[in-house]
Order: structure tokens, then sequence, then C-alpha cells
């Protein structure tokens, strides 16, 4: 088992059925890494852009006081090419809902999508000739963009690149019901004098009796104890509350999502955990790949008591207006293939996937405002750096969802990451070249930059918690 207290330890966050871990990096990818350009589809310049500014929100213009106020920012939604006319109908009043908030037609358009391997910055070009930079609403897309399409529609790639700048959120679920349900719970939830949770965070993190690979070792000591010894919450007023080792078993799990925890549904929670990963062939691939494994897990191949998936959710839930952060492999979704080998096209899936379980929980009748989780394998790497933790930026984003920012926007932390590590990055590839001794710090550098670029939201990215005094009262 690997020393989790060495700096140069990079742990991703998941468990196969078979009980073996997920894989690190190998050397053959990283000998094909220094031959590859890092900026990829995104050009260079704005790269730097991004990494460079000052603004704290540097995406749309006038930045966070303009964000907020959907008649400055507007709003748009993008259907894939596949989706269906009653899906479309189904969401109706909610575009109906944005609209009549944002007041003016031209800011708050239906995109049409891109084509099938067109990037960001080519649709941006193509359809309405615009670069990646800094949001104009009025230049034809609206700095809140919420896309409907399965991954294989509009792919993965395409909502990380524009989310550089834009405020994105992707929405895809089970049904044509399921759409309607969120929807219907998005407008209620707005509608509310009160807020339908209560004014906490809750904090889920299972640590398995110290049988796994290190990786939940690394968690508890590098971010959600500093979460826990920090100041997260006192400014906004949220208390925490904790179900930690012990404490994070997967009946409390479930009582989170039914209310019955003391107060009542948490207005955030957040988990960090293993998710479960499935070999490509599994018959229940689409069902529970990603599913969190809680504190019952010691060590095993997982058995069902052990994790909680999409079939675990309950029929009648009280998660109206939650928030739900999910930090785990594969906990939003999955490429088809595995983006950290570069020398093989490694399967995990027969297609890119949403995970289920948070489907569930935006889909259900009054169901949660939004997800925020990750795509691919989710590393140590988010939160540990030159061997210290590193939890700022996942404060910074928990802050600004206790503070009522609109999810689009409190998320772009993640993307400052992205662009900021692509730097460094590319300059140590470059030396790679002629000098030895660089692979471990280009591998870390390469873990930290694509991690904090997979983090995507599922849901409105125009939805936020109804935190003033009045709606959300706090707690004591």
């Amino acid at each position: 088992m690997p020393d989790p207290t060495a700096p140069s330890v990079t742990l991703p966050m998941g468990v196969y059925e078979t009980g073996e871990f997920a894989p690190a990096i190998d050397a053959a990818t990283l000998r094909i890494l220094k031959t590859r350009s890092q900026f990829g589809s995104v050009p260079k310049g704005t790269i730097e852009a991004k990494a460079t500014s000052k603004d704290p929100t540097f995406g749309m213009v006038g930045g966070e006081l303009g964000a907020d106020i959907l008649e400055k920012s507007g709003w748009a939604v993008m259907f894939g090419t596949t989706v269906s006319d009653t899906i479309k109908r189904k969401l109706q009043p909610l575009i109906k809902h944005r609209q009549d908030e944002v007041g003016n037609p031209a800011l708050c358009p239906i995109l049409d999508p891109p084509r099938p391997g067109q990037t960001a910055a080519q649709w941006l070009a193509e359809k309405h000739k615009l670069s990646l930079n800094v949001v104009a609403p009025e230049k034809g897309v609206p700095y809140y963009v919420m896309i409907v399409a399965s991954p294989e529609d509009v792919s993965f790639d395409f909502q990380y690149e524009l989310d550089l700048y834009w405020a994105v959120g992707r929405l895809w679920l089970e049904s044509a019901a399921a759409f309607e349900r969120y929807a219907e719970s998005v407008i209620a939830c707005e509608n509310l004098e009160r807020a339908p949770t209560a004014r906490k965070i809750a904090l889920f993190a299972p640590d398995y009796s110290g049988k796994d690979n290190g990786a939940s070792k690394l968690v508890k000591e590098n971010l959600i104890d500093p979460m826990v010894a920090g100041s997260l919450g006192d400014s906004e007023k949220f208390a925490r509350q904790l179900f930690i080792g012990e404490g994070a078993t997967k009946q409390t799990f479930h009582h989170l999502f039914t209310g019955a925890v003391d107060g009542g549904p948490p207005s955030i929670l957040f988990t960090a955990s293993h998710g479960l990963l499935k070999l490509p062939e599994s018959p229940n691939l689409a069902d529970s790949q990603g599913a969190v494994l809680c504190q019952e897990w010691q060590g095993q191949p997982p058995p069902l008591e052990s994790y909680y998936a999409s079939w675990d959710f309950p029929e009648t839930p009280k998660v109206h207006g939650m928030v739900h952060f999910l930090f785990a492999c594969y906990g939003l979704g999955w490429p088809k293939h595995d983006t950290f080998n570069y020398e093989k096209k490694v399967p995990i899936a027969p297609a890119p996937m949403m995970a289920k379980l948070p489907q569930k929980l935006l889909g259900a009748e009054n169901g949660a405002l939004a997800v925020l989780g990750h795509i691919d394998r989710a590393w140590s790497t988010s939160y540990r750096e030159a061997g210290a933790p590193q939890e700022q930026g996942f404060v910074d984003v928990i802050t600004k969802i206790m503070g009522g920012y609109r999810m689009g926007s409190a998320t772009d932390q993640f993307n400052f990451r992205w662009a900021a590590l692509t730097i460094p990055l590319e300059r140590t590839l470059n030396q790679m070249r002629t000098r030895r001794g660089l692979e471990q710090l280009a591998r870390d550098q390469w873990l930290m930059r694509d991690d904090a670029r997979n983090y995507i939201l599922h849901g409105d990215p125009a939805v936020k918690l109804k935190t003033s005094k009045k709606a959300m009262p706090a707690i004591g």
C-alpha cells in the first residue's frame, strides 16, 4: 500500500467491483504526454489570459456584479440533436420561467448544438463569430448555458472548453418525466418564500477503518479536517453536520436523502468517498458505476450492502432545494475511454454516460437543484499539492454556494485552476525533452490540471440556494 504521507503520492478515489483499486498513471502514458501540446483545441492565448487574470470571476463582462442578474447575464438552452420533442416540451415551463426573468428574447435563446467532433472554440467562431473570451451576453451566447444532451450527443470535452468562460451546466436525466419533474422542482423552489432545506452543510466521508489504499486518509487529513478546523460556513451562518469515519454508513447516507437526520435535510451535502468502478462488460454498469462506497466497505470486493447506488434512492426523498457536491471517481459520469491513459484506448464503458444516482437526485419529485461532481477518476491532487493540504479551491466554491451565488458562477474556481495549471505543465513537458528527473513533477501537474478540468455541473447553471435570513434562518 502506498504511504499517503509521502509528498509524491497521487491516489484516485475509486474501487473496482473486483476489490482492486483504481489505477495510477503508467510510465508509457507519461512518455506520450511529453510529445503533445497541453493546450489542445483551446488557443494558448485563451488559457494564458484565463490563468493570469486578476478578475475573481473572469467570465462575464462586469464579473460578479452582473453574473447574478439574469437580465444582464442572460440564459440559454442547447438541445442535442437527438433530444426528443417530448423532452423539449417537458422543459418548456423552465425555459419560460427563465425567459420571464431575463425579459429580453435576445438574451434567452435556444442555441444550436455543435457538430460531431466540433470544439467549443470552433463552434463559437462558426456559429456566433466569437472566440473563447470574456463573455458579452449581447453578442449571442449568454453567460449561463444549460446543455440538454447526452455526452454522446454533446461531448464532455465541449462542455469543459465552453465552461472556461461561460457558466455551463448539463441536464441529462433518465426519462421525459424526470425532465418534467426537474423543471417543476426548480420553479417551485424559486417561488417559495422559505427554503425547503436547513441552513447547514453535511460532510460525509468514510475512512473504511484504514483498509483502503490510503486515499481516504489523504482526503480526511488534507480536505475534510482542514475544512472542519477552518471557518467554513461561519460568516454565512451555516452549521456543519459531520458524518466522518464510523458515522459515514449507508443508512446515514440514505437518511440524508429522506430528511431523517437531526435538523432535517441539509442545503449542501458534501461527500468524499471511493466511487464504485465496474468492468466495461458489467450488466448493471449504467445503474451502479460511480456509486458511493460507504463505511461498511472494508477492503474486499464491495458487497451490495457496502455501497449506495441509484436503486437505493428513496421513492419519496426530501431533497428539494439541495445541492450535492460529490467527490468520487466516476461520481457524475465517465467517458467511453480512460482519459488518463494515452498508450491505449482503455475502455470504461460502451459509451460516455452520466451517473445514475445524480440523475435520481435531480429527476425526483421535489428533487435537488444541482449536483457538482467528477467525470472519470478523481485524484488526491484535487486537494493536496507540494506535500500539504490545498483545500482552498473547495472552500471557495462551497462558500460561494452558501453565499447565494448561482451554481454556474460559484464553480468557476475549478476553471481558473485548470487554466493556471496548464502553463507550468507545458513548461515542464518542454524541459523533459532535454532534462531527466522531471517525470514525477509532470505526472502530478498533469493530474492536477485534468482533475480540475473534469469537474462539471449537473443541472441548470442559474439555480442558487435561497440564503437570505428570512428564506433560510440560521440554526440555533
